[in-house]
């Protein structure tokens, strides 16, 4: 059976919530790819560690992940010393070094090597396994965030805008939908409750989505948010209006209740251009739910999302009162099975395929 090597940091979705630098969305997403490959026959073995704010914000050692993923993927954890950029290189020299004692990564059925992002301590196992140990593995390089960096076989692009811009050696892919238990359900909620699950960074929009909010008037809706680290100053506005609600870091059985009674969830993402370059991976997992999402239109997004979104301007406040007026003249439940046959179409096995015929297999 073939193997392809997986560097990334990834845990167990139960485990997400006890590592607040740990991205949810990249630990759906990056899960979702793995079972992709899976699904088509590849083993797949992880290079892992537990990301954490840099010392003295965050601990100065920090422990190997010692958590299960699959019983069909193997994972190699490392500890580090999380000192600025020294981190970097005691991540990927001790993965390497680890990956190379271990029997599985000696084998001549690992030909290919998948990092999540081409950060430095990512970048420099592929490095040193196509220089010093295995000169034909081929390094794919998965862009969800940031810019090209270093010289990868091949880029696979999160951003519909940087893949058609790029000249190199690519493929496209945003993300699939996982496979779940999830199907719609029709809200009961007096308000309407607009859904956001995420971080409240610049690049998210989501303050922006809240200022433009309250200047509307649209007394049916009510805007929910759940992520860390929770911004003060959105926290300042939940003191003062009933219309937002914040909720913080919680488990995921708080966030899918929360998701499954949505009336409909919002990304609200920048539309600056660094935002172009990486793809709002959220989407994916909003879509499991089935609900409409109120979107922000960057070009980082694929047109086949153009009939499931309800677009708003953020720098508008008619566009977002003309959002909402439609959205809430929406059938949820003709949109749920939008919704049901765009999932269909999108899995993660469909979308991995073309990757493992092209570049793996």
């Amino acid at each position: 059976m073939k193997k392809v090597l997986w560097i990334g940091p990834i845990v167990r979705p139960d485990d997400v919530y006890l590592y607040k630098a740990q991205s949810a969305a990249a630990n759906i997403w990056q899960l979702g790819f793995i079972n992709g490959l899976l699904k088509n026959n590849l083993q797949v073995i992880v290079a892992s560690y537990i990301p954490f704010s840099v010392w003295p914000r965050g601990p100065f050692w920090v422990d190997s992940y010692t958590g299960k993923l699959d019983e069909n993927v193997k994972i190699i954890s490392t500890g580090y010393v999380n000192i600025m950029f020294f981190r970097e290189l005691f991540i990927g020299i001790s993965l390497f070094f680890k990956l190379i004692l271990n029997k599985d990564c000696i084998s001549e059925e690992l030909n290919s090597v998948i990092t999540y992002n081409p950060i430095l301590r990512h970048r420099i196992i592929p490095f040193l396994l196509k220089n010093f140990w295995k000169k034909k593995i081929k390094w794919l390089s998965v862009l969800a965030d940031g810019y090209v960096k270093g010289n990868s076989d091949k880029t696979i692009f999160l951003s519909h805008d940087y893949y058609t811009r790029f000249k190199g050696p690519k493929s496209f892919i945003d993300g699939g939908i996982s496979e779940s238990k999830f199907s719609f359900i029709k809200p009961n909620y007096q308000k309407k409750v607009l859904v956001y699950a995420g971080s409240q960074s610049k690049l998210t929009g989501i303050k922006d989505f809240i200022d433009l909010f309250l200047k509307i008037n649209q007394k049916d809706f009510e805007l929910h948010i759940f992520g860390y680290p929770s911004d003060p100053e959105i926290n300042k506005i939940c003191y003062i209006s009933d219309k937002v609600k914040q909720f913080g870091f919680v488990t995921d059985e708080v966030l899918i209740s929360a998701c499954e009674n949505a009336f409909a969830f919002v990304s609200p993402r920048s539309t600056n251009d660094f935002a172009n370059t990486t793809f709002p991976s959220k989407l994916l997992y909003y879509l499991q739910f089935e609900k409409p999402i109120v979107s922000t239109k960057t070009k980082t997004l694929h047109p086949k999302f153009d009939h499931l979104l309800f677009y708003y301007d953020p720098l508008n406040e008619e566009s977002l009162v003309n959002c909402l007026i439609k959205l809430s003249n929406t059938d949820l439940e003709i949109h749920a099975l939008k919704v049901k046959d765009f999932k269909e179409q999108n899995s993660w096995q469909s979308l991995v395929e073309n990757t493992v015929r092209n570049d793996i297999s």
